[in-house]
């Protein structure tokens, strides 16, 4: 009887693992469709394909209109073509950083070149660093808008040095500015967009706060830090209707690395795009594009945003799905950057 039991046991079993064979076929060959889909996808593309989907379905961010705007590192690069895009989308900027005269000329574009009313682009000099000046802007703004609707947080300095050899002053600025800077401002306006139950910050990080590339260990690390912070309190907020976007981008003509910060705090800047002479140039994304589809993840309450051509991007998905893949790849490919780097410095 208990023979008879087994056997009958074995025939169900492979009735019904005939019955599911077809489905699990179907369910390998489906999946399989997809993956090569979305690997084709990842190719072609200069962002991740969450932030593609809304580049073509809602790419204009016409409910930007009218929105106030505080801008950090707006003097330059990314920021600068950031001001301009919002511009254009008809919101109230507050432009900020050290260098007064740039944001004059930024001012200046907005209004002649990206039809800005001379009273919606105001110049609010900043210093990340000088901590106890950020409240009182804060209050600034508000005094003469009435409301902060949307921080972005672009201000920033980068790195080109070897862990090894930069200085711990080094890190301590690279962190004072990046990240403690970013969060002081941060937290100047948010009482203010918590009491109204409304608000975004959106934080320009990097694909260096995803993963490690040589020669800016500090940087990353701040980039690392600024991803945590806001990912921690994008949950801490988020039922106060307060939307954080974190925006990573990759290699971008930007003078963020002309000015990057060497082996020693006292060091001067390179004063040449390192950037462009270590990379292939068809790699390096063109700062209006970047700025746009930061307008796109802005506008569409994206949580967080890859923005950058290949091979980057492609190695930020390997960085996050391959772990031990990606540390393989990027330890051969960082010895090599720094034998180019290395060699760059003494041709000099």
């Amino acid at each position: 009887m208990q023979l008879v039991f087994k056997l009958g046991g074995v025939c169900l079993a492979s009735l019904i693992l005939l019955f599911l064979l077809p489905f699990v076929y179907f369910i390998a060959v489906f999946m399989t469709i997809v993956f090569i889909i979305a690997f084709f996808l990842i190719l072609i593309s200069d962002g991740d394909l969450t932030l593609m989907f809304y580049d073509k379905i809602n790419p204009d961010g016409d409910n930007l209109s009218g929105k106030v705007v505080w801008l950090t590192g707006a003097s330059g690069g990314i920021g600068e073509h950031i001001a301009y895009k919002l511009a254009t989308k008809g919101c109230k900027i507050v432009l900020s950083a050290r260098r007064e005269s740039e944001l004059k000329r930024v001012q200046d574009n907005c209004i002649n070149d990206h039809g800005a009313k001379p009273g919606d682009i105001w110049i609010l000099p900043l210093d990340l660093t000088d901590f106890e000046s950020h409240r009182q802007l804060a209050q600034d703004i508000i005094s003469r808008f009435g409301k902060v609707d949307i921080l972005i947080n672009n201000g920033g300095v980068s790195q080109r040095s070897l862990g090894v050899n930069a200085t711990l002053e080094v890190t301590q600025q690279l962190f004072n500015v990046n990240f403690i800077g970013t969060v002081s401002i941060t937290k100047s306006v948010l009482p203010h967009m918590l009491s109204r139950k409304s608000g975004q910050i959106v934080n320009i990080s990097s694909v260096a706060g995803k993963f490690g590339p040589t020669l800016s260990s500090s940087y990353a690390a701040t980039k690392h830090a600024v991803q945590g912070y806001f990912s921690t309190l994008r949950a801490e907020v988020y039922r106060q209707n307060i939307t954080i976007t974190n925006v990573c981008p990759g290699p971008v003509v930007s003078n963020v690395f002309t000015n990057a910060m060497r082996d020693d705090i006292d060091q001067p800047t390179y004063k040449t795009d390192l950037q462009l002479a270590e990379r292939d140039p068809r790699s390096v994304m063109s700062t209006e594009r970047c700025a746009h589809l930061t307008t796109v993840a802005l506008a569409n309450n994206l949580h967080e945003a890859w923005i950058s051509r290949q091979p980057v991007l492609l190695f930020t998905y390997v960085s996050q799905y391959m772990p031990s893949i990606f540390s393989w790849l990027n330890v051969r490919s960082g010895h090599k950057r720094i034998e180019a780097f290395q060699k760059m410095q003494k041709e000099k």
